[in-house]
């Protein structure tokens, strides 16, 4: 009979192929039928498996407390009440607490106020086996709280164990590139310049809403292609552009280009753009990007500023050859009004006299424009009422244009004042009027309009010397031939005309022109040929209790007085002027 175990015990034995058993060995006393011993009984197993797989185990739970206590994120266990019942180092780091201290707690003591209610959700939706994954606010020991991205799941043995990542650097180096992407975006859209990123490996093309809008384009509209972008670029300018492209994805690298476009209503725009084409290793292109600025409005202040200074230029001389003109006409005039009181009526000299005195007199008028396009015409600015002017020249103008041509006015109430020489501003008008007459062989309608305006920013920066604020508008439109782009180009070039030789200086519209700037207004013009044209004359509204009137300049145009002779004396021109002439005036010589 056997007795009670007398040893147990597990020992390695070696094995022929050289790895290790492990023998499981009893020993129990064997005793006869009087109780005495009279042998041993050894029992063996093999616990090699089982050994093993302890050892296996061990290490496993060696390796997970390793990575458990290195691991860089938070690691919690908590039981299904939400009590921590284990902890790594860097959770603990990251709250503030020692491990004993936090396995005290409960999940409500590390999260912020707000996301208490949020807990016992996620705690049943561990427990049901969900993969949860939520950004959360926790709470530190010393009160402060920080942001962190928790990953939760259910451990083999059901408690919940969640992972924590504090994302604090990431969302504040995430709020920095924000703020900088922002302040970059209200840069480039306060400059009104364009973004474009191109795929060149899918061709992907896409465009910034200023791009879009400097294409005349709603936000999201392009189509994203290099085709489509092709397709708006002015049809002249599209091969330039390809070839541009082109050259930069074959050798990589920066490059420019200036292009007109055109928008889906037939506007075209000036853009000028900068990009770059970045290559592989292979030198194969994968990506460009770039930027776009429109300097449509840049080209025509360019445009303007060159046409003003070519004015002034021309001003100047028109202005020194008028003055000495004059001076010269003066003694024309003056030796005619001799001879022609010297002759006798029936005498047929006086004829001819006549028609030097016609050709004088056309001269002086021709002076005159001269020397008001130079701006050096004694002017006399005063407040004045365009509504008036047009009223008071309407007569005229039905005999002046004929009776083909149907005179309309569009006058509007309470008009503002401006302040100008009425002279001047009847000159403008007469002008325009004649211009749109010859513009209308067979007839037509001739309207003339006013109305108070406001020019904006936009329309000062388009126009040299043009500031913002409040006008008076005097537009002239007539049903006429209208005018070509070219003519329009060159309409305000002194001396420039469509007309026949004999019919017409060039000076009319650049005497316009002149007047107009001189009064710090503005005038433009819009023609389509076969329709007819427009012409807008902007005067800079006045306001009453501040106009004072300049005293008028000395004179520029020299002219003969009603008894001249003592100023005809100090004349080298006059120098053999008879002296019983003067007598005839009543004046001593």
């Amino acid at each position: 009979m056997a007795g009670a175990v007398e040893r147990c015990d597990e020992d390695p034995f070696p094995r022929p192929d050289g790895r290790t058993a492990w023998i499981r060995w009893e020993i129990r006393p064997w005793r006869q039928a009087d109780g005495s011993i009279g042998g041993i009984i050894i029992f063996s197993e093999d616990v090699t498996a089982r050994k093993e797989a302890m050892e296996a185990q061990r290490a496993s739970d060696a390796r997970y407390r390793t990575l458990f206590e290195l691991a860089p994120e938070g690691i919690v266990v908590a039981d299904a009440d939400g009590h921590y019942i284990d902890a790594n180092t860097a959770i603990c780091r990251m709250l503030g607490y020692s491990r004993d201290e936090l396995l005290q707690l409960h999940a409500s003591d590390v999260a912020a106020p707000a996301e208490i209610p949020y807990i016992a959700p996620a705690f049943e939706a561990v427990t049901a086996g969900v993969d949860y994954a939520r950004k959360w606010q926790l709470l530190r020991k010393d009160g402060s709280t920080f942001p962190a991205e928790v990953v939760a799941a259910l451990l083999p043995d059901g408690n919940p164990m969640g992972m924590i990542r504090d994302v604090t650097e990431r969302e504040e180096t995430a709020k920095i590139a924000r703020a900088a992407e922002e302040r970059t975006r209200f840069a480039l859209q306060s400059a009104h310049v364009g973004i474009w990123d191109l795929d060149c490996l899918t061709g992907a093309f896409r465009w910034s809403e200023i791009l879009e809008s400097q294409f005349g384009l709603q936000p999201g509209t392009f189509e994203g292609t290099f085709n489509a972008f092709v397709e708006r670029v002015h049809p002249d300018d599209r091969e330039s552009v390809r070839a541009t492209f082109e050259k930069a994805e074959a050798s990589g690298g920066d490059f420019s280009a200036q292009n007109r476009v055109v928008w889906p209503d037939g506007t075209t725009r000036w853009l000028r753009g900068v990009g770059r084409i970045l290559l592989d290793e292979r030198g194969t292109p994968v990506r460009g990007v770039g930027i776009s600025l429109d300097i449509t409005e840049r080209l025509l202040l360019e445009q303007e500023f060159q046409q003003a200074q070519k004015m002034e230029a021309v001003g100047r001389l028109a202005g020194g050859v008028a003055h000495d003109f004059n001076n010269l006409l003066t003694v024309i005039m003056g030796y005619c009004e001799l001879l022609l009181a010297d002759v006798g009526q029936g005498d047929p000299r006086g004829v001819e006299l006549l028609e030097i005195q016609k050709a004088g007199t056309r001269a002086a008028g021709l002076t005159r424009q001269l020397l008001a396009f130079s701006r050096k015409q004694i002017i006399e600015p005063t407040l004045l009422d365009l509504n008036q002017i047009a009223l008071d020249l309407r007569a005229m103008l039905g005999r002046l244009i004929g009776e083909d041509i149907k005179v309309v006015l569009g006058l509007q109430p309470e008009l503002g004042l401006v302040r100008a020489d009425r002279g001047q501003v009847e000159q403008i008008v007469m002008n325009l009027a004649v211009n749109a007459r010859d513009a209308m062989p067979n007839g037509g309608t001739l309207a003339i309009e006013t109305a108070n305006v406001e020019l904006d920013e936009h329309y000062s920066r388009t126009h040299v010397d043009v500031k913002a604020g409040h006008y008076v508008a005097l537009t002239v439109t007539d049903t006429g031939t209208g005018m070509t782009p070219e003519v329009q180009a060159r309409l305000f070039e002194p001396f420039f005309t469509t007309k026949e030789p004999g019919k017409g200086t060039g000076l009319g519209m650049a005497t316009v022109y002149a007047i107009v700037a001189r009064s710090g207004g503005s005038v433009g013009v819009y023609s389509e040929v076969g329709t007819g044209t427009a012409f807008k004359v902007y005067f800079p509204r006045a306001d009453p209790a501040e106009v004072v009137v300049d005293a008028p300049a000395p004179s520029a145009e020299p002219m003969l007085a009603r008894k001249p002779c003592s100023w005809l004396r100090t004349r080298r021109d006059f120098a053999n002027w008879p002296g019983d002439s003067c007598s005839d005036w009543g004046t001593p010589y």
